[in-house]
């Protein structure tokens, strides 16, 4: 979930404002994210108006609803993704592996085709990761997505 603060009395921060976006390795997520903060936010302003009492304890609902809506949960969910998508390999060295490996298998360069496994162990010995490296990644990146 977004650490900061989201309200103050008579003010809520709603949608991208407030951080409501996902990146999930594949896809950016963020409309979603803000129309469902929207929906919160317009039932806890009813419940303000319904009292008139626009005090912190009253916007503070906002935060209890979209705790329990998708958002919240999502941004739960998704709370170490940011830290996982921010690993240098990401982008550097897992790019240059994937090439490789791609590169092994479907040039066109009228030799005799060598068989999967052995492009990709030979990319991998190239690339210079440790195996312990990828395993790292990998279990950090099935715990963050």
């Amino acid at each position: 979930m977004v650490a900061h603060d989201l309200t103050r009395p008579g003010l809520m921060i709603i949608g991208d404002a407030a951080g409501f976006t996902l990146n999930m390795g594949l896809t950016i997520r963020g409309m979603d994210l803000a129309a469902g903060s929207a929906l919160a936010a317009a039932e806890a302003i009813e419940k303000a108006f319904q009292t008139m009492d626009f005090g912190q304890q009253s916007m503070d609902q906002y935060r209890a609803l979209l705790d329990e809506s998708f958002v919240g949960k999502d941004m739960a969910t998704y709370a170490k993704a940011p830290a996982f998508l921010e690993r240098p390999r990401m982008y550097k060295d897992y790019g240059k592996l994937a090439a490789e490996v791609f590169y092994g298998i479907f040039n066109h360069d009228l030799t005799p085709r060598r068989h999967i496994r052995k492009v990709g162990l030979d990319a991998l010995k190239a690339s210079g990761l440790k195996l312990t490296q990828i395993m790292g990644d990998v279990l950090a990146g099935i715990r963050a997505l």
